[in-house]
């Protein structure tokens, strides 16, 4: 599933970056001589918008442990995926260049709508669990969607080392720092039984729906990362640039909470990251240029997740607890169009 998702997402990430050059072009500005000049220009300011899309997901399985021993289960026993679909988000950023060496750049990314598609709870396997003749582990018998919404903040900072290779070409490696924290919601349950219908059971299972909130689930990413980039300056007015970075190591915290179960899952892993960034800025003048960027993220980390009830319910006594192993995967497209200020 990993490599699927990766070669799906590059290819959507290609046919995105075609579309960004092909709208681009090669448009002469007026004064070519001012233009180039600018690039020795200590500060830069970029302010724009853009929409996020793709999802933030969570498996568990694999081995439990609770107070009454441990063993192992299949994996996954249940998935939850966060869709984040199209969110609209302001940007801004700010970068420095004291020498043709060197330059520090950081970022802030907001978003000012919530509305974020559906969370997708899928679980396999649980009525076998049940003791359900002629059940199987791999079915997939309890499926729900739920509205979602979502707020979140990206940070990113990055020191950047440019070498120029040739004329129109330079070669930029550099270290940095992203922050993303998530806030989603998910209300307005609707939930299946996808099947009952194979066991004769649809009776005692039937479909269900609950109005209001269901689920809360915040999720924070720490992720140093490396990256490489060439930037090809095809005219004075014209500069388009394609970065691929790694976190070889991130750390992933998040806390999942089950309203309508009074229990509280929370975890942390470690894994690693893959980003490519394409970007194109068209110059109009010495102290004005618009800005497109598409980039791509892919997030994968494993952990232990512990669950507790914080409430006695029907389903166990408050304090009981449980440990599982967890996956967390986030695939994400940014899509932002920017109006960059450069002056000393």
């Amino acid at each position: 599933m990993f490599f699927k998702e990766i070669i799906h997402s590059l290819a959507n990430f290609y046919i995105l970056s075609m579309f960004l050059i092909a709208f681009i072009g090669p448009i002469q500005a007026e004064d070519a001589l001012a233009v180039a000049k600018e690039k020795n220009l200590d500060w830069a300011i970029n302010a724009g918008a853009g929409i996020l899309s793709g999802h933030s997901t969570y498996q568990i399985g694999g081995h439990v442990k609770t107070a009454a021993g441990e063993g192992d289960i299949r994996f996954p026993l249940s998935e939850l995926r966060f869709e984040l679909d199209n969110v609209p988000f302001a940007f801004l950023s700010a970068r420095y260049t004291p020498s043709k060496k060197v330059f520090f750049e950081t970022s802030i990314k907001v978003n000012w709508n919530s509305d974020s598609g559906e969370l997708i709870d899928s679980d396999w396997g649980i009525f076998y669990d049940k003791g359900v003749g002629g059940a199987s582990e791999s079915s997939l018998d309890i499926y729900s969607e739920s509205d979602n919404k979502v707020d979140f903040i990206f940070w990113e900072s990055e020191i950047g080392f440019p070498i120029r290779l040739k004329k129109g070409l330079v070669f930029v490696w550099g270290v940095g720092f992203q922050y993303k924290t998530f806030s989603f919601v998910a209300s307005d349950l609707k939930q299946t039984y996808p099947s009952c219908g194979k066991y004769g059971i649809c009776g005692t299972y039937p479909d269900i729906e609950i109005s209001g909130d269901v689920i809360t689930y915040d999720i924070q990413y720490y992720i140093p990362i490396i990256t490489a980039a060439v930037k090809f300056e095809h005219l004075p007015e014209w500069i388009s640039k394609l970065e691929v970075g790694v976190a070889p190591i991130l750390f992933v915290h998040d806390v999942d909470d089950h309203l309508l179960r009074s229990k509280r899952a929370t975890s942390n892993a470690e894994g690693q990251g893959f980003f490519v960034d394409a970007e194109s800025s068209l110059y109009f003048s010495r102290n004005f240029s618009v800005n497109l960027q598409v980039n791509y993220s892919y997030i994968n980390a494993r952990g232990v997740q512990r669950q507790v009830f914080y409430k006695t319910t029907g389903e166990a006594t408050k304090g009981t607890w449980g440990e599982i192993e967890n996956l967390v995967f986030s695939s994400q497209f940014e899509f932002i169009l920017a109006m960059q200020f450069h002056f000393r």
